[in-house]
């Protein structure tokens, strides 16, 4: 099994620490969400994990190795995937190219091509495969980002705001494939405003406040926790899950 850890991770701007002495645990296979208000310190923690911002202290730990001096290229060799907010594919570029091109670089051509079906057919993708990614669907972009995320073969995959400018029922789309990929062993670390619909797929939640944990467990724990309530989900916050 696959650990991702922090240990005392401590962010620093302006001498306001807005993350203090976070620690944290991940494992493989397992769907953890990162909570909490604009502000809180979740976003940060989310992107020193992925190696975008880098810790003033404590440490990154996969599988007992410390990764804080290495960078995000570098650690999606070692299977921690980061998917940015943002839509990071080739938009000028046909879907079937988008994954293509990746594969091809480190398999024969007929071999890249059988790999690049496979993973347009797994991810419901093949009846836009000639068309440009600009072309396109928010959730098709978001399904096209996670297909070319799967060539790294990932360990974990670190998903920005992935329910984020999406219709319901592309949402509900892109929980199954989440799942599916959680069903593969992947561990997948979330961070979204939409509560709900995170926590309908999370095994896990930290919910973050003022840089520290302020509550942990199954979203039917967290939810149930008063000061989570108080100050991150509000006192009529529903949950059913």
């Amino acid at each position: 099994m696959n650990r991702l850890q922090t240990r005392d991770l401590t962010k620093i701007y302006n001498r306001i620490p807005v993350v203090d002495g976070i620690n944290l645990e991940f494992k493989s296979g397992k769907i953890t969400a990162l909570l909490g208000r604009n502000g809180a310190g979740k976003t940060t923690t989310f992107l020193m994990m992925a190696g975008i911002v880098k810790p003033d202290s404590g440490s990154v730990e996969f599988n007992g190795e410390n990764v804080n001096g290495i960078p995000s290229y570098e650690r999606s060799q070692k299977g921690l995937i980061y998917l940015p907010q943002q839509h990071s594919v080739f938009m000028k570029a046909t879907v079937f190219d988008n994954l293509f091109m990746v594969l091809e670089m480190h398999n024969p051509a007929g071999e890249a091509r059988q790999k690049t079906m496979d993973l347009l057919n797994d991810f419901g993708l093949l009846a836009v495969k000639d068309s440009s990614a600009h072309q396109l669907s928010g959730g098709e972009k978001r399904r096209l980002e996670i297909a070319r995320s799967m060539i790294m073969a990932p360990s974990f995959l670190f998903m920005d705001e992935p329910f984020t400018g999406i219709d319901p029922i592309t949402i509900m789309d892109i929980q199954t494939i989440i799942l599916k990929l959680k069903a593969r062993g992947i561990g997948i670390i979330i961070t979204d405003h939409n509560v709900k619909d995170t926590f309908y797929i999370t095994d896990l939640a930290y919910i973050i406040h003022k840089g520290h944990i302020l509550s942990s467990g199954t979203p039917a724990q967290v939810v149930q926790e008063e000061k989570t309530r108080q100050v991150f989900l509000g006192k009529d916050f529903e949950w059913h899950g």
